[in-house]
């Protein structure tokens, strides 16, 4: 199993649980599987696919976390 699947369940099961602090804020596995897949469908949207390279270029942070889980989703079906 992937860790985005993991993370997908988490939010499925607790969307309100924290999943990620950094410094003062505080991120939910809601948010952060709703910036994965906000993420994914604009990548598929933009044609990214199995033999399209996508990079992620963002400093430390949740943002980038999400950014991270997102891009995996782009090759499933």
């Amino acid at each position: 199993m992937m860790l985005q699947e993991l993370v997908e369940r988490q939010a499925t099961a607790t969307p309100e649980a924290v999943a990620v602090v950094d410094g003062k804020t505080e991120v939910t596995y809601g948010e952060l599987d709703r910036w994965a897949n906000q993420l994914a469908h604009r990548l598929r949207a933009l044609a990214a696919g199995p033999e399209t390279g996508v990079a992620v270029c963002l400093d430390r942070s949740p943002q980038r976390l999400g950014a991270l889980l997102g891009t995996p989703r782009t090759v499933e079906a």
